[in-house]
């Protein structure tokens, strides 16, 4: 995985407009329990493509990985406001 991750980080500095790399490095930070790096990640490609609903969850695991559930519940409750239809984002909304 950290090898893909110096892939994606090329890609991300080929191609700064587009949230794939974005995505995919934060899906694979959240697998290695660097939440730091995982919701830095979320959160540019949330700044990227506000559009895309897969930061705003990943955004909310990173921050329940940090213990900052309040901010999670928030990115969370802002990704169904844009994307009611995500269900992925309700589970961050229950926790505790």
């Amino acid at each position: 995985m950290e090898k893909g991750n110096a892939s994606y980080e090329l890609y991300k500095q080929t191609y700064p407009r587009d949230v794939t790399p974005y995505i995919n490095l934060s899906v694979t930070d959240l697998q290695l329990g660097d939440f730091d790096k995982a919701l830095e990640n979320a959160k540019e490609s949330m700044r990227v493509d506000p559009d895309e609903s897969r930061g705003y969850g990943i955004s909310a695991s990173a921050y329940m990985g940090l213990n900052r559930l309040e901010e999670a519940k928030t990115v969370a409750k802002e990704g169904l406001r844009l994307h009611p239809d995500f269900l992925f984002l309700p589970r961050h909304l229950r926790q505790k």
